[in-house]
């Protein structure tokens, strides 16, 4: 573990240091970005040699392997064979082969996605997955905006008239490693790979390979299609690979709307989404933030399952848009105030177990709910209009669409059903 609490303690100290001085001195430069680093290097040193791996650590983890450790008294070599065969027991665990068969998939993981996350092809600048343009084209602007020596805390660059609010902190420490001259590709590049060695090795720590297995493939082999030809290519390129919304392909594929209209459609979702969220917020709503969770999941599960009606050809389209608005209404009930009670209801010394365990079963959910939808769309003919969505093709998969859509509304009904039992267990 020094390598990487040594890792974590230099990026957060100099991203802190940087802030901090960037303040100081009105905006990052060249001799900011320099201090923070060596002061970010002195704490990473600290920080290695202060993390403690000694064999008490050791005896812990061929503990959690299954092997309780006797006591024994130590010799006058200051070893014992009892405590030789648990360092030999603690080695093993990096012997063996599926350990380093997992690794070496995480490794094509992190080249595939960070090499190429960002990169010039021709006269065009690319990026490998064009789902991540949004997301990519705004961390660059910030990076650009904090390395340009602007006065600290800026102002949004995005939106007019606001103080940048993002959370932008690895964005900062890009933007020092842009003043010390190294380029915003290289950056973004040594930063990923870095990041992705980091939580290898901790996921290790945590549950072996097994768990480095599960990260890898809990989407599937869908991102490994490199054994099939043997060729890296950014997912722009690739005719195998679809990440569509499907409300968006519904629309699109069975009732001819252009991606654009479709588009249109749905957006209204995002505004009710916020004015859910502002609801919620407000004072007057803290003595009724459990009916509220109700109503939310209600209107959730309401509109998921009317989304599907429009596969009927006499239902209006405008049907989907309204539904969408309020169940993103309710969406925006349910997400704060579900944390919000669980922090209410839980008891000081539980609170943070339990905002844990809430993470864990939305992360586990996730992936098990789109796992079982996906299956069933693809098994029910939707792969072949996945890449239709852009086309308008006319392409007729009703079943796949609400073999999705009415699963999931019973869901919804059901977590509806359990926010009813969010209050205080009687004394």
């Amino acid at each position: 573990m020094k390598w990487l609490s040594a890792g974590l303690t230099f990026v957060n100290v100099t991203t802190i240091c940087g802030c901090l001085e960037g303040i100081a001195a009105h905006g990052l430069n060249k001799t900011v970005a320099a201090s923070s680093a060596i002061a970010g290097f002195v704490a990473a040193l600290i920080a290695y040699w202060g993390t403690s791996d000694s064999s008490e650590d050791e005896v812990e983890e061929v503990a959690v392997d299954g092997v309780t450790p006797v006591p024994a008294p130590v010799s006058v070599e200051g070893q014992t064979p009892q405590r030789d065969s648990i360092f030999d027991q603690a080695r093993r665990r990096y012997k063996s082969i599926w350990l380093w068969a997992v690794i070496a998939v995480f490794a094509m993981f992190a080249f595939r996605s960070f090499c190429n996350v960002y990169f010039i092809d021709g006269n065009e600048y690319k990026i490998q997955n064009p789902n991540n343009l949004g997301d990519l084209s705004l961390h660059v602007t910030y990076i650009k905006t904090f390395a340009s020596g602007v006065a600290m805390w800026p102002e949004n660059p995005i939106y007019v008239f606001s103080k940048l609010r993002y959370p932008a902190g690895i964005d900062l420490f890009n933007a020092i490693l842009l003043c010390l001259d190294i380029s915003v590709v290289r950056g973004l590049v040594l930063v990923g790979l870095g990041a992705s060695a980091a939580l290898c090795y901790a996921l290790f720590r945590w549950g072996g390979a097994f768990t480095i297995a599960g990260f890898l493939f809990n989407g599937g082999i869908v991102g490994w299609q490199w054994f099939r030809n043997y060729e890296w290519k950014d997912f722009q390129s690739s005719n195998y690979i679809a990440w569509k919304s499907l409300a968006l392909t519904m629309l699109v594929t069975q009732r001819g709307l252009s991606p654009t209209l479709a588009g249109f459609s749905l957006a209204a979702g995002g505004g009710t989404w916020a004015l859910g969220s502002w609801v919620q917020s407000r004072p007057g709503s803290e003595p009724h933030r459990q009916r509220l969770t109700v109503l939310g999941m209600v209107l959730a599960a309401a509109a998921v399952a009317a989304a599907p009606s429009v596969l009927v050809a006499s239902v209006p389209v405008w049907t989907v848009a309204v539904a969408w608005g309020f169940g993103c209404f309710g969406m925006g009930l349910v997400i704060s105030s579900t944390s919000v009670l669980l922090l209410q209801l839980s008891a000081p010394e539980e609170a943070g177990a339990n905002s844990a365990a809430l993470q864990i079963s939305d992360g586990l959910s996730n992936v098990l709910l789109l796992a079982a939808g996906g299956a069933a769309f693809a098994a029910l003919g939707g792969g072949g209009v996945a890449h239709a969505a852009t086309t308008a093709d006319g392409s007729s998969h009703p079943a796949a669409f609400a073999a999705v859509f009415l699963p999931m509304a019973a869901v919804a009904l059901a977590g509806a059903w359990v926010a009813t039992r969010l209050h205080e267990r009687p004394a």
